[in-house]
């Protein structure tokens, strides 16, 4: 865990590496870190998983830029594995354009996933499974969308490609 308030105001912090074994990040642990422009990460599914305890807790209130394994995060493939993106993982991350969901039996997408993201419009989410289960299985809490532009479930699900799962380029 990173403690509440763990780095607020701390405006010569640039960059910061959130190891896999987080699960929790304290209230306002980024609050004003007004310099942060690079959120490292080595997993995605550990990165779905964080409980973050409010806006300021997720370093990309400040930073909007991803890197996993290095690489920024503009296509986005959520492994196999997770069921569950938690509130708020993708806020502000503004180079995020492509969201794989290649688990078939995915079940929610959490408050205020894609808050504070500017490109939401532009954002295609490519899921594996097809829309009847979509619709019918798939929970989608109603504050997932970005500063208010886009309210509703079908909005969200007019980005979504259906039966698509992510396929790696062969080498």
């Amino acid at each position: 865990s990173i403690g509440l308030y763990a780095f607020s105001s701390c405006s010569s912090l640039t960059s910061v590496v959130i190891p896999d074994g987080v699960m929790s990040i304290g209230d306002g642990a980024f609050r004003d870190c007004s310099s942060l422009t690079s959120v490292y990460i080595t997993d995605i599914a550990a990165w779905c998983n964080i409980e973050f305890g409010s806006f300021t807790s997720n370093p990309l209130c400040y930073a909007e830029n991803l890197y996993l394994n290095g690489n920024l995060v503009t296509d986005l493939v959520i492994p196999d594995t997770v069921t569950n993106i938690g509130a708020g993982a993708f806020y502000k991350c503004n180079s995020l354009k492509r969201l794989y969901i290649n688990n078939e039996n995915f079940e929610t997408l959490g408050p205020y996933v894609f808050r504070g993201v500017t490109s939401l419009s532009k954002i295609t989410i490519y899921f594996a499974g097809t829309a009847e289960y979509w619709d019918k299985h798939v929970a989608i809490d109603m504050t997932v969308h970005t500063n208010g532009a886009v309210n509703d479930k079908a909005a969200i699900r007019a980005r979504i490609v259906f039966d698509t799962p992510y396929v790696a380029p062969k080498e």
